[in-house]
Parts: structure tokens; sequence; C-alpha cells
């Protein structure tokens, strides 16, 4: 049966064509029978058997499953055009099931602020024991000046500076008086050029968005990838991304009650 199950999955447009090949072809024959449905008879049993044909054609080529075979090695067990294709029920979704640990590399974070099962979701899992680690873009730094001059339509610094300030003192004040689980939401800023997005979930699966100069964020390609159960040393991307995700936080700021001042919105001047 799980072999049957690989198989549609492998191969579902073919099994789908397949199948409507198939019973236009029957419904044809069925037809035939009546003399005055002689031309729509040919018409179901002509695209029946173009069906299959296709369908098996597609099935025996190499290329096709050189292709598939490539993707399931390097690990991507799904491929967006577009971050915003992901449903967005999903993104909260995947907090609320994690056992270990969730661990939320970006920019600004704003799109997760602005979900609004974003806090519910967060306080579930650190009260549950899942650690959560959520990085941000240095608004302090070099690299943030950079990206605002892509950016274009948006203060970058500003945005991050106000989704900081979301985590740190609407989610994580929410925790005092519960120090266990207010030390497992942990907030850092890194320094370095953003060049993806990770959501990165226990040690199952990550959703990696990369991140194009002339594009808004939202509309970045992501790929989900999971590791691949391999005896060779074959190295596969999601072995790749961990080892990123592992070194920049090894470089990044924690954010702290002695620190996290520097990185709120700057209060305005008081008018003259």
């Amino acid at each position: 049966m799980a072999s049957f199950k690989t198989y549609l999955r492998q191969n579902t447009e073919v099994v789908v064509a397949g199948l409507l090949g198939f019973c236009s072809a029957v419904v044809g024959a069925g037809v035939a029978a009546c003399r005055s449905l002689t031309q729509l008879s040919t018409i179901l049993i002509s695209v029946g058997t173009s069906l299959i044909a296709a369908a098996v054609v597609t099935y025996l080529s190499p290329v096709s499953r050189e292709v598939y075979q490539k993707f399931v090695g390097l690990g991507i067990d799904d491929v967006y055009p577009s971050r915003a294709d992901i449903p967005k029920r999903n993104w909260c979704a995947w907090i609320r099931r994690a056992k270990r640990r969730c661990f939320l590399l970006g920019i600004a974070n704003n799109n997760w602020c602005g979900d609004g099962d974003f806090e519910s979701s967060v306080l579930k899992a650190v009260r549950s024991g899942v650690e959560i680690d959520i990085l941000f873009l240095d608004p302090n730094g070099n690299a943030v000046i950079t990206r605002e001059k892509e950016d274009g339509r948006r203060k970058t610094a500003e945005t991050i500076r106000s989704s900081i300030r979301v985590v740190w003192t609407e989610i994580r004040s929410k925790l005092d008086g519960e120090p266990e689980a207010q030390s497992l939401l942990r907030l850092y800023v890194y320094d370095a050029t953003p060049s993806s997005g990770v959501t990165w979930v226990d040690d199952s699966f990550m959703v990696v968005t990369h991140y194009l100069a002339g594009f808004a964020n939202v509309t970045s390609p992501a790929l989900i990838v999971k590791p691949v159960e391999t005896d060779t040393d074959a190295r596969d991307l999601y072995r790749t991304y961990e080892e990123n995700a592992e070194k920049l936080i090894e470089r990044c700021t924690l954010l702290t009650s002695d620190n996290i001042k520097s990185y709120l919105p700057k209060e305005e001047k008081p008018s003259a």
C-alpha cells in the first residue's frame, strides 16, 4: 500500500491523464451504440486514446523521472513561485505543530507580526516547552542600509523596530511570571546580507524563501525542503540551509532587557 501511494504521488499527472483517457474511451464506446451520436462517439474515443497515449509516453520518459529523482535527492518537497502562494493558515499552523523548536529567520518578520494567529501560536508553543528563535536584520547595522534602498517602498529599519516591539512588548511581556516559558522565546539581530528567509520547524522541514533585490520579500520564491535519508555522503539542500542557519545564529546578538532599547522604535523628539 505504501509503495502504491508513493507511486501515485510521484505520477499524479500521469495517473489522472490515464484515468481520464480511459473513461473518455469507455464513454465513447458506449455512445457508439446510439447511431445519432456517432460523431460524438468518435471524438470521445479519439480524445481518450490520445490521453492514454500521452500518459504512457510521459510515464516512460526517462527525462521526467530523472528530474523528479533529482528533486527528491536534494530534499525538495515542494516549490512555490512566490511565498504569497503558500496558504496563509499554514504559517502559524506550523508553529502550533512544533514539538521541539521553531527557527524564524527574516528581515523584519512583519508578516508574522501582522498575522492574527501569531501571538497565540507563539504563546502556546513556548508554554508547551518549544524553543522559538526569531532573527531580525539589525536595524542599527550596515546591511539594513542597502536593503532599505532595495525595498524602496518601505522604511526597512523602522519596520524592523516595530516588529521587535510587537514581539518583545506585546507577546513576550505576556510571559512575565512564567520565567521558563519566557526564556524559550528568544529574539536576535544579525548584521549580514539578508539573502533568504527560513521557517525551520523541529528537525523535520524548512520553508526557505530567497530574497530578490528588485522585488518585495512577499513575492520571493519559496522551497519546502526536508532531510534526505541516505547512506551516501551526498549533500541535500536541507543540510546546507541548516548549516547556514547555525553559523548565522552564532554571530547574532541576543536581545535582552539591557540592550532592547537600542532596537525599539526611536522616541519622537519633543516639539519645540
